[in-house]
C-alpha cells in the first residue's frame, strides 16, 4: 500500500501533499500596500503608487507573489532546484495559484508562459522549476501552457548581483521560440517563475513576447525579495 502524501514542507503526516498548516503559518504573505507595477511591498504610509524601479518603466504590466523570499522559502525553492524535491513544485503552483486569485484577474489571461532555463543548464538539472510551477497554476486556471520563450544566452546565476548587473546579465538572453512563439499574436500572457527579485528577468522575458506580438504580460511567482 503506497504511503499517504506528507507534507513537502516538514513531512507532517496530517498532510494531502499540500504545504500544512504548520509550514504556511511560517510564510509571510505579501499584503498591500505594494507598488501597483511589480508588487513591492511598500512601507505603511507611503504615498507613492509606483517604487523606484518602477517608475522607470517595465515591459510587464504587473507582478504579484505569494510571499517574500525569507523565512522557510528560500529552502523550500532550493529544495526544488538543487536537490530535486520536485514534489515540492505543485505545492508552490498551488501558491502562486492562490496570489494570482487574491491579486489578479486570472480570467483574463489566454496562456500560462515558464520563464525558461538555457539547455545547458536544463540539461544539468534535468527538469525546468518554473515549468513545473507553471503546470500547476495553468491546470487549476485551465489555460495551457506555451513553451513561447527560449533562453539563447548561458549566462551566471543573478544570484548577488546588483540592479545595473542583473539587468545587463539578461541583455539578449532570451527569445521566441521557434515553435510555440509563433502563436502569441494578441493574447494576454500569464508569465510564471519561482522567485522575482529586481523583475529583470521578468522584464527581459516580457519584453521578448511583446515583441512576438502579445498583447500583454503580466508576472505571477511564489516569492517576491523584499
Amino acid at each position: 500500500m503506497l504511503a499517504p502524501p506528507t507534507c513537502p514542507g516538514c513531512g507532517a503526516r496530517e498532510s494531502d501533499g499540500r504545504f500544512c498548516d504548520g509550514c504556511r503559518a511560517e510564510v509571510r504573505r505579501i499584503e498591500e500596500p505594494w507598488c501597483e507595477v511589480c508588487g513591492l511591498p511598500r512601507p505603511d504610509g507611503d504615498p507613492r503608487d509606483r517604487c523606484d524601479r518602477c517608475r522607470g518603466g517595465r515591459s510587464f504590466r504587473r507582478a504579484r507573489a505569494y510571499a517574500r523570499f525569507e523565512g522557510v522559502f528560500p529552502d523550500w525553492v532550493a529544495r526544488l532546484k538543487y536537490r530535486a524535491e520536485r514534489r515540492i513544485a505543485p505545492a508552490l503552483g498551488e501558491l502562486a495559484h492562490e496570489a494570482g486569485r487574491r491579486a489578479l484577474d486570472l480570467a483574463a489571461y489566454d496562456v500560462v508562459v515558464p520563464v525558461p532555463l538555457h539547455p545547458e543548464r536544463l540539461l544539468a538539472r534535468g527538469f525546468n522549476q518554473s515549468f513545473l510551477i507553471a503546470e500547476g497554476v495553468a491546470e487549476a486556471v485551465g489555460l495551457p501552457v506555451l513553451h513561447a520563450l527560449a533562453r539563447v544566452a548561458a549566462r551566471p546565476a543573478q544570484v548577488g548581483l546588483d540592479d545595473e548587473a542583473r539587468r545587463d546579465n539578461v541583455v539578449g538572453a532570451f527569445a521566441l521560440d521557434d515553435a510555440d512563439g509563433r502563436d502569441l499574436a494578441g493574447l494576454t500572457v500569464l508569465l510564471v517563475d519561482d522567485v522575482l527579485t529586481t523583475g529583470a528577468t521578468a522584464d527581459a522575458c516580457a519584453e521578448a513576447l511583446l515583441r512576438g506580438g502579445a498583447a500583454a504580460v503580466d508576472v505571477l511567482t511564489v516569492a517576491r525579495t523584499p
